[in-house]
């Protein structure tokens, strides 16, 4: 049914071999992707949506985008740095090729294990970027990879291996164990700001964002503790990650895990202290990590949450729980 705002627009049967004006209107939505200018992006983001939206309708038509290059021109908008296209592109690109991978059979010589590298080493930079949208749509993207294989995977424990085995060679511990230390301090200071007398706000908000539970301070460290735990159950990286990573889980966990001992934890601070238990209780289990725990507990909770973390100066007001508790 039409209207004055919409058109119908009938789901192609099943091929497009001989859907002349399909195909010809895939190929402008693809040509949009490549243009050139920042001032583009938002036309460049509709087009990737468009496209997404119609490759899930129609399996023909996802086959015939991924063989007409559809991820190799995701993969040049993603690679671009931060700064090159705003938020909303990266999350569609991203997502959408994220999608594309998820089915099996899309793999082959226009989606490969070196373009999958590479989507990953760019995925793990944008964690670092200056948007906190970019932040939240890498880290979710990087968790779903660590968690699940692509559908009809012959060998899926051995293709999550790899990409984890990816990820950490991109160092995704150590940008993981800086990024959970900014926003985890950066959620003290909201909380702290909380308590202070409400000042009415005049900036209305943008609304093509997602909501807070996605990319507010708190989601973003229950998306990288998610990816953290993920990549904590592969042994080979335990005793890596636990080097790197222990001391900043620790302190997550001991402050989360409180609140849900005093019983003021929202839903999304419970998710914070029971994926930072689960990630300390992976790690526990390497042999190798044991000594690591065990000096640790001796350093007694003040020192390990204190003086061994740079740059970080807790809550005078914060309060400090046995370390039995957290594993």
């Amino acid at each position: 049914q039409e209207s004055w705002w919409s058109v119908a627009f009938p789901q192609p049967s099943f091929s497009i071999d001989n859907q002349p004006s399909v195909r010809r209107a895939l190929g402008l939505l693809m040509q949009i992707l490549e243009l050139p200018n920042r001032v583009h992006q938002k036309v460049m983001q509709l087009a990737c949506g468009c496209l997404w939206s119609y490759s899930a309708l129609n399996r023909a038509v996802e086959v015939h985008l991924v063989s007409t290059g559809i991820c190799s021109r995701l993969l040049a908008i993603v690679e671009e740095p931060s700064h090159a296209w705003g938020p909303g592109l990266i999350e569609a690109a991203a997502s959408y090729y994220a999608y594309l991978t998820d089915e099996y059979k899309n793999h082959g010589p226009e989606l490969t294990p070196e373009m999958s590298q590479r989507f990953i080493s760019a995925m793990v930079r944008h964690i670092e970027s200056q948007y906190v949208r970019s932040q939240a749509i890498a880290l979710r993207v990087l968790g779903h990879i660590a968690f699940a294989s692509p559908l009809s995977c012959p060998n899926p424990n051995r293709y999550r291996g790899s990409q984890k085995d990816t990820m950490m060679a991109c160092s995704v511990e150590k940008v993981l164990s800086r990024y959970l230390l900014r926003k985890f301090k950066l959620y003290l200071e909201e909380v702290e700001e909380a308590l202070q007398p409400e000042v009415d706000d005049e900036n209305s908000p943008e609304l093509d964002t997602p909501p807070p539970s996605e990319i507010g301070v708190l989601g973003c460290v229950a998306h990288a503790l998610r990816l953290l735990r993920n990549l904590s159950v592969r042994e080979q990286h335990q005793v890596r990650l636990a080097k790197v990573t222990v001391l900043t889980v620790l302190k997550l966990s001991t402050h989360f895990t409180g609140l849900q001992h005093d019983g003021l934890a929202s839903n999304v601070e419970s998710d914070c202290g029971n994926l930072s238990n689960c990630i300390l209780q992976n790690l526990a289990n390497h042999p190798d990590n044991r000594t690591r725990f065990y000096k640790i507990e001796l350093m007694g909770t003040t020192a390990a949450m204190t003086a061994s973390l740079p740059d970080f100066r807790l809550d005078p007001n914060d309060r400090s729980y046995p370390l039995a508790a957290s594993p």
